[in-house]
Formats: C-alpha cells, structure tokens, sequence
C-alpha cells in the first residue's frame, strides 16, 4: 500500500531541487554575463543548445542530423 504522505513529500521534494537548480543556474548567467560579458554568454548557450539538440537527435536514431550538428558545434567550438 502506498502511503499518500509519501508521494506528496517525493513530490515537494523535487520541486525544492528544480527550484534551487533554477535558482543556481540563474546566478550562473548573472556572474558569467558581469564578469565574462554577454558575448561570451551567448557563445555558450549557443554551445549548449547545439550539444543538446545533437544527443536528443541521436537519441531519435536521426544521425544525419546528428552529425551535421556536431560539426556546427565543432566550428563553433574552433573560433
């Protein structure tokens, strides 16, 4: 038998980590953007977005699309 109290405090529970995850990923972006500079800042999510977007098309079984990310994502990484 499951007890209602414990999915309810489970739940809570990863809401409180997604929040301070939220949390530190926001002063993140706050101290790279006054100590690197927004150019540097949107090099990086630039990065970030084209990892993730090539391991989910991975992940689909697209591997053209795969690949032709990782190579943007290589030329990005080069300059």
């Amino acid at each position: 038998m499951t007890d209602i109290t414990d999915d309810i405090a489970e739940e809570i529970s990863f809401q409180g980590f997604e929040d301070d995850c939220k949390l530190l990923g926001n002063l993140l972006n706050d101290i790279l953007q006054r100590e690197a500079g927004s150019t540097f800042v949107d090099k990086l999510e630039k990065i970030r977005v084209l990892s993730q977007s090539a391991c989910n098309m991975r992940q689909a079984g697209m591997e053209d699309l795969a690949e032709m990310l990782e190579k943007q994502l290589a030329s990005e990484l080069s300059k």
